[in-house]
C-alpha cells in the first residue's frame, strides 16, 4: 500500500499524525473491518467514500474553528467532512483538548488510575474514545450523530497511537515547544513525529507486534507514555527554534521503527473498536 504524501510545514503542524498517517491507519483499519461493520460504514458514510476520507476531519474542525474565530476567509470546511461551518461552531468549536492527553514526565507510575483522572480532568482523547464508541453503537441516535461518531473514532484512535499526544514534559504540549534539527532546518519534536517519520517509510505497509492485553484507551495511552519516555531520553529540555538538538542517524532509525509499530497499532485497534460498536 502506497502511503499518501501530503506537503505539511513542518514547523507548524501539529495533528496527532500528519494527514497521511491518519489516512494509512484508516485504509489499513478499513481492510480489517468485518462484512457487518463495513456494510454499516458504507451507510453511514454513504457511497463511494472511505474511511481514509474523513480521516482527518476533526482536524479540519478544529482548524476551521481557529480560523473563524478571526473571521478569516481561508475558514472553509472539505465537503466530505459531513458538517456545515454553523454546525463545527455549534458543537465542535471547543474541540482542541480532544485530541491528546497530558501525561506528566516523570508520572507516578505506581498509581496510574490517579494519574490519568488528573491528566483528563477535562476532556481527553481517552474520554472522548469512549464517548464516541458509545454514540456509534447506539442505533437509536441519528445517522448523522454516528456518522460523526465514525469520524472522530477514525481520527481521535490514531491520534493516540502517536506517542507524544500521551505526555507533557515540562509543559512542552506534547513536543511542541521543542525544536530539533532534521534536513537541516529546525523543525518541533511532534512535527516531526506527526509527519517527517512517516514520509521516510516509503512504500512498505507498517507492520509490527501489537499488545493485545492493552485493549482500553487508557493502556493505549500508558503505552503511548511509556513510549515517550525513550524518545525524550536522549533530548535536552532547553532546545530553541534558534538552538535545536541534532537528531542523530540512530535517533532517525529508531524513529521509524516505533512510527511503523505505532502506525499499525492503530489500525488494528481502529479495527477492533469500529467492529465492536458496528458489529
Amino acid at each position: 500500500m502506497k502511503l499518501l504524501l501530503a506537503l505539511c510545514w513542518f514547523s507548524v503542524c501539529a495533528f496527532g499524525w500528519g494527514r497521511e498517517g491518519h489516512k494509512l491507519i484508516a485504509s489499513m483499519a478499513e481492510a480489517r473491518l468485518s462484512p457487518k461493520a463495513l456494510e454499516a460504514v458504507r451507510e453511514l458514510l454513504g457511497d463511494g467514500v472511505r474511511l481514509a476520507d474523513i480521516s482527518t476531519c476533526a482536524d479540519d474542525f478544529r482548524s476551521y474553528a481557529r480560523l473563524r474565530s478571526k473571521d478569516d476567509p481561508a475558514a472553509v470546511v472539505p465537503d466530505h467532512c459531513l458538517l456545515s461551518g454553523d454546525q463545527i461552531m455549534a458543537e465542535f468549536a471547543e474541540s482542541a483538548g480532544w485530541h491528546y492527553v497530558n501525561i506528566p514526565i516523570p508520572a507516578d507510575t505506581d498509581h496510574r488510575d490517579a494519574v490519568l483522572q488528573k491528566a483528563c480532568a477535562s476532556d481527553c482523547v481517552t474520554a472522548q474514545i469512549h464517548r464516541f464508541a458509545a454514540q456509534l453503537a447506539d442505533k437509536s441516535q441519528s445517522p448523522q450523530k454516528r456518522a460523526i461518531a465514525l469520524l472522530y473514532l477514525t481520527h481521535l484512535v490514531a491520534d493516540l497511537h502517536q506517542p507524544l499526544h500521551a505526555v507533557d514534559r515540562n509543559r512542552d504540549e506534547g513536543g511542541n515547544l521543542v525544536f530539533v534539527l532534521y534536513n537541516g532546518r529546525a523543525i518541533r519534536l511532534h512535527s516531526f513525529w506527526d509527519t517527517a517519520v512517516v514520509l521516510r517509510l516509503g512504500t512498505v505497509e507498517p507492520k509490527g507486534n501489537v499488545d493485545h492485553g492493552h485493549k482500553t484507551p487508557e493502556s493505549w495511552a500508558w503505552e503511548g507514555y511509556d513510549i515517550s519516555r525513550k524518545i525524550y531520553k536522549k533530548i535536552p529540555t532547553d532546545t530553541s527554534e534558534q538552538k535545536p538538538f541534532m537528531l542523530s542517524g540512530g535517533y532517525i532509525h529508531d524513529a521509524e521503527r516505533i512510527a511503523r509499530e505505532r502506525l499499525f497499532a492503530g489500525a488494528v485497534r481502529l479495527a477492533d473498536v469500529l467492529n465492536g460498536a458496528l458489529s
